[in-house]
């Protein structure tokens, strides 16, 4: 057993160290690395018209004060469109990324990454919005 003190009201005690838990595994995920953070352009792999997005926020991240939000694939972002139709230019849309540059750890196989930032368009149920995606998919954005 590990011990270590701590000052208390100018006192000194001794406290037992607690084991550091081993690293996140979610079925055959492991932590995935963040690969978007706010202000990230991210392409559009859907066929809703919209061709380029912005990150403006990650939601459920659980991130320090004052440090960006960060996103890996399978995570919902909420974005700006800056390229596409002109009806839907300057909109806040729900997406969630498909594809990362940022290399992603895989249980029992060498890490992979991807050549773009890519993600799909999402309705107010988070339901997929369009009915077509081009490219690749990561099974982790299925797996979540």
């Amino acid at each position: 057993k590990q011990w270590y003190q701590r000052r208390v009201r100018g006192k000194f005690i001794f406290l037992q160290m607690t084991k550091r838990a081993k690293g996140g595994n979610i079925g055959s995920i492991l932590a995935t690395t963040p690969g978007v953070q706010v202000g990230t352009m991210v392409h559009c792999t859907d066929n809703s018209g919209v061709k380029l997005l912005k990150v403006i926020s990650v939601i459920q991240s659980c991130t320090r004060l004052k440090r960006r939000a960060c996103a890996s694939v399978g995570g919902v972002l909420v974005c700006s469109v800056k390229k596409g139709k002109e009806d839907q230019l300057g909109k806040v849309v729900r997406a969630v990324l498909v594809r990362q540059r940022k290399y992603i750890n895989r249980k029992g196989s060498p890490r992979i990454k991807f050549e773009d930032n890519a993600a799909i368009m999402l309705n107010d149920k988070n339901e997929v919005k369009a009915s077509n995606i081009s490219g690749a998919v990561a099974k982790e954005c299925l797996e979540k």
